[in-house]
């Protein structure tokens, strides 16, 4: 498939850098110290966001995609390389942004902590997004420094970029990162969240945004998630198209809000009306970080649609709910280890697997 990015791979495009700018050539604008390479690409030419530190402006890149249909997923993609970090503040040193780069971000697709990418040698990421319009600009930027929510001080972190690629993709879950609607301040109380049917005595979902605990809590994906808690506990659900007989992998975030009990985070999970199953999360932290689990569930769908149901389990009416983030399916197949078994009641079979323990459900 051909991307709607043009130039993606930077090889077309002649080696300079650009200080202070813009400057435009091959469909991308270049700003602060952003250079085109003649080599260290993946392969061939790349990108490089250096701007030597500076605490004022940011080295960028950006382009305008147009054609775009509105409410239709794309997927971002980039292979990004650490080139040097040199002097690391406590900002954050590489962002991904869609239409502006002021802070708060409209929509911020994806943010790094400063020393937590470290790889010098070149990894595949990618970041999902909603077309709100039928033209979206990407931005690039590097060294963000205290721009960004909690960062302080200035960040000399240059990274490599290349092979950005932008296309449609099919989401059998709609929604999955409660990244709409964009919410103002630290949270929201929602009666209306696209993608999702809210249940309860009180059918309100609070959605949380970075920096709702502190500086320290930051999103599993993205800028926004789900607290399953808002005046009284909460189920949400979601009706996705299946086909019967096919196994799927539902994978999700569930995190521990921080300073509170254990026995508060406890995230209820129902899959094709079947029995309930619960999650606990990490421990809860006691400095704002949010400490987020995932978990993946394979099953065997037994019908053209089924519910995805998440419920808060945990200490009743303390106002303190389970978080959950970054909810997804794919129907890609996943080979079950051998000492793993798919245990089945009527016709959906489940096994769970996280990060940090293995277990089977009976469903």
């Amino acid at each position: 498939m051909a991307s709607l990015i043009v130039n993606g791979d930077f090889d077309a495009l002649t080696p300079v850098i650009v200080n202070p700018g813009p400057s435009s050539q091959g469909g991308w604008t270049f700003v602060n110290n952003a250079e085109v390479l003649a080599t260290g690409g993946n392969p061939n030419k790349a990108v490089r966001l250096e701007s030597n530190g500076s605490a004022t402006t940011d080295p960028t890149i950006s382009q305008t995609v147009s054609g775009l249909t509105v409410g239709a997923t794309y997927r971002l993609e980039w292979d990004l390389a650490l080139r040097s970090a040199i002097r690391a503040g406590s900002g954050r040193s590489f962002g991904v942004f869609l239409d502006s780069q002021t802070f708060p971000k409209a929509v911020y697709l994806n943010e790094y902590l400063v020393g937590s990418f470290t790889n010098p040698v070149y990894t595949h990421q990618f970041a999902d997004f909603v077309a709100t319009s039928t033209s979206h600009t990407i931005i690039f930027a590097g060294e963000l420094d205290s721009r960004t929510n909690g960062g302080t001080g200035s960040t000399d972190v240059s990274y490599n970029l290349d092979n950005v690629a932008l296309n449609p993709i099919q989401l059998l879950v709609q929604n999955g990162s409660f990244e709409q609607p964009v919410i103002a301040g630290g949270f929201s109380y929602l009666s209306s969240v696209p993608g999702w049917t809210v249940l309860g005595a009180e059918p309100v979902l609070e959605i949380d945004r970075n920096g709702a605990f502190g500086s320290n809590s930051i999103a599993a994906d993205g800028q926004q998630w789900a607290e399953l808690y808002s005046r009284r506990p909460v189920t949400i659900y979601q009706d996705i198209a299946t086909v019967a007989g096919q196994k799927y992998t539902l994978s999700f975030d569930v995190g521990s809000r921080p300073s509170t009990a254990p026995a508060d985070n406890l995230l209820g999970l129902s899959i094709g009306g079947g029995p309930l199953q619960n999650f606990s999360p990490l421990v809860p932290s006691t400095n704002g970080t949010i400490n987020w689990l995932t978990n993946e569930v394979s099953f065997i769908a037994s019908s053209p649609l089924t519910r995805l149901a998440f419920s808060d389990q945990g200490t009743p009416i303390n106002g303190q709910g389970t978080l959950l983030d970054n909810v997804s399916v794919t129907a890609a197949p996943v080979p079950e280890p051998a000492s793993i078994a798919i245990w089945s009641l009527g016709a959906i079979g489940l096994t769970v697997l996280s990060r940090r323990r293995l277990k089977s459900l009976n469903v």
